[in-house]
């Protein structure tokens, strides 16, 4: 276990802080049941969105910097930056969209593909699934799973996707129309569950590891590199990123469900590690953004 110096983010604690992703230049996270989606704006977070449902993660628009892709509810909409729950420009829903379902983690593939997991509210039945909506509209990737979380890309098309209850990570590739030919398994999980992940430039895996209070870094073959110790035990997302001239990783957390939760459950937090990602891709629409 490695311990880096850190630094947590303001005085802010989130009830299910999710979906750190790097965008426009500038750190976007989400709050899922509170329905907030936020970028962080010099000393501070400012509110981007705000829904009447819990919000799964955010992604950027192609072309359109004043527009964000919002995982809500059951649905993918579109939203202007600063946008309350009634104002959408346009919205999908998910495949198989019932009740006792919502949307969970999200994530832009690198043939301009949104991938959106869904899972249940309540309960762990295996009637959550993953969703890639593309240019050529919504298909269903994967069925019969729990909770799915991440999912995260290499540049050339190596997928990563988590199946947090089975603490299992999944890979393989995608064809050149954003669609994976097959899951293969990458890593097994020990002492905790696997939630949001990114991959860094040097393709290595970073993954938040819920309940265990750590990230931890696989190598290309899915061989634990090294693990880093948070002092949050509910870490659910990475993302690499510059921050004040170096190299950082800046790590959203939870405080849902703790009994008695500590200073540090649901904060933001930052660690220098050295290593970069390419910034968020962004989703091209089935249609054109009017």
């Amino acid at each position: 276990m490695t311990t880096l110096e850190l630094h947590v983010l303001g005085g802010q604690r989130y009830e299910l802080g999710e979906g750190a992703r790097w965008i426009d230049g500038r750190l976007h996270y989400v709050d899922i049941l509170a329905g907030h989606a936020y970028s962080w704006a010099g000393d501070g977070p400012r509110l981007e969105v705000a829904s009447s449902e819990p919000l799964g993660a955010i992604a950027p628009v192609a072309g359109r910097a004043d527009l964000l892709a919002v995982a809500e509810g059951m649905s993918i909409t579109v939203a202007e930056r600063g946008s309350g729950p009634e104002e959408r420009i346009a919205r999908s829903p998910l495949p198989g969209a019932r009740a006792g379902l919502r949307v969970n983690d999200a994530c832009v593939d690198p043939y301009g593909g949104l991938w959106v997991g869904a899972m249940p509210t309540e309960g762990a039945e295996p009637v959550g699934a993953v969703h890639r909506f593309g240019p050529d509209g919504p298909v269903t990737l994967r069925q019969g799973i729990v909770c799915p979380n991440g999912p995260a890309f290499t540049p050339d098309g190596r997928f990563f996707l988590a199946d947090t209850t089975e603490y299992r990570i999944w890979t393989g590739r995608l064809g050149h129309d954003g669609r994976p030919h097959g899951f293969e398994p990458f890593a097994t999980v020990h002492g905790g569950y696997p939630d949001g992940m990114t991959v860094d430039e040097e393709g290595t895996l970073w993954v938040a590891i819920w309940g265990a209070g750590r990230v931890d870094r696989y190598d290309t073959d899915g061989r634990l590199m090294h693990s880093i110790r948070l002092p949050a035990s509910q870490p659910t997302s990475v993302c690499l990123m510059p921050w004040e001239g170096r190299q950082a990783a800046v790590i959203t957390s939870a405080r849902q469900g703790l009994a008695d939760p500590g200073g540090e459950d649901g904060a933001l937090m930052v660690v220098d590690v050295g290593v970069g990602a390419p910034p968020a891709t962004a989703w091209v629409r089935e249609e054109v953004v009017p």
